[in-house]
């Protein structure tokens, strides 16, 4: 199940990096992508500092510049894979919410989460950029199974 979660983060990865390549690409005056893609990788950190039980302060809406956004998803990357290779996906973690709510998952659950959330924000950035006349990075996972193999 690591390497499922390991190859999943990578496509993660990639595909982030598509859309931020894309964005320095078009530089846009419109601030929903920038704010969507900066919101995906802040709840990436703040979801990794909780498995770590770490406390950071971080606005996860405050837009970051996309060439910022780079660094920050390899640190992500990089952190997510550390995190998988060193702790049991059965690890149960203890964090508190936005709104002060404690709360227990599994960390495999805690993966699945932040993929899935990162799909979601990926979609409504591309759907957004068609509605304004792009077409945006493929994001399709079995494309990018097939370009990778």
């Amino acid at each position: 199940m690591k390497d499922y979660f390991k190859k999943y983060f990578e496509y993660n990865r990639d595909v982030n990096i598509k859309f931020i390549l894309f964005l320095e690409e078009i530089q846009l005056e419109e601030n929903f992508p920038v704010t969507e893609m900066s919101h995906l990788l802040a709840a990436h950190r703040v979801w990794l500092s909780r498995v770590e039980s770490e406390k950071i302060m971080i606005n996860i809406w405050e837009s970051v510049p996309v060439a910022e956004m780079k660094r920050v998803n390899e640190a992500c990357f990089n952190k997510t894979i550390n995190i998988l290779e060193n702790h049991e996906l059965q690890l149960q973690v203890n964090y508190t919410n936005s709104k002060g709510e404690q709360f227990s998952n599994e960390l495999s659950d805690v993966f699945y989460h932040l993929l899935n959330h990162s799909n979601y924000h990926r979609a409504r950035v591309a759907n957004y950029l068609r509605t304004i006349g792009f077409t945006p990075p493929n994001s399709d996972y079995i494309f990018y199974v097939r370009e990778n193999n």
